[in-house]
């Protein structure tokens, strides 16, 4: 089963609701039955209140990015490139090997989650190697990410090969799903309602 991402850019004259609605409608009708998976993710007026907890060093952010799962990806790969190049304006493409941490249980095909999902792009640091990157991040980091969050589904997916000449040298990507109060509450998002002092070590931890 192979897994891939697409990290998607909107025309400058399209709406985020125009593009919801050419995924949702045209893409799915063209694509769905190729794909054991397909996941969106948009960065709509839902999730808006949720601006502060981005950090980047991108300017401009992706608008959408689309998760998909086949036993034959590479026979449908020129298909949806060609798709994407008509309808947005810019798009990255990655192939990756997917690690599922922690499984939405509530998850229901078709609907939107319950909760909100941040989507990191990672990259290690200077100075540290890949394999203690990937060591220090799976047999460390997960779990404090695990005990310090209100997270409710979490994958890591280490990229394998960019698939395009726009795609991007990065070593993995995160999807982490949280309550959708989380947004704009830390005390939800670090798991300590109501806790001043846990929110301060959760926190500190995840520092």
């Amino acid at each position: 089963m192979s897994k891939a991402a697409y990290l998607i850019w909107k025309n400058q004259h399209v709406t985020i609701d125009d593009l919801k609605h050419e995924l949702f409608s045209n893409f799915c009708s063209q694509f769905k039955n190729h794909f054991s998976s397909l996941q969106f993710n948009f960065f709509d007026e839902d999730v808006r209140s949720g601006t502060g907890l981005i950090q980047s060093n991108r300017e401009n952010l992706p608008d959408a990015f689309i998760f998909l799962k086949s036993i034959s990806f590479f026979d449908q790969q020129c298909d949806i490139e060609e798709y994407l190049d008509v309808h947005v304006f810019e798009f990255e493409g990655y192939l990756l090997n997917e690690r599922k941490v922690l499984s939405d249980k509530h998850k229901s095909l078709g609907d939107r989650s319950n909760g909100f999902s941040q989507i990191a792009l990672i990259d290690k640091a200077e100075g540290i190697s890949e394999s203690n990157f990937f060591s220090h991040w799976k047999n460390v980091h997960t779990q404090i990410a695990i005990d310090t969050q209100s997270t409710f589904e979490y994958t890591q997916n280490t990229i394998e090969k960019g698939l395009n000449t726009n795609s991007k040298q990065f070593l993995a990507i995160v999807e982490e799903s949280f309550p959708i109060e989380a947004l704009d509450d830390q005390e939800i998002f670090y798991d300590s309602k109501d806790n001043p002092d846990q929110l301060k070590m959760n926190q500190d931890l995840m520092m």
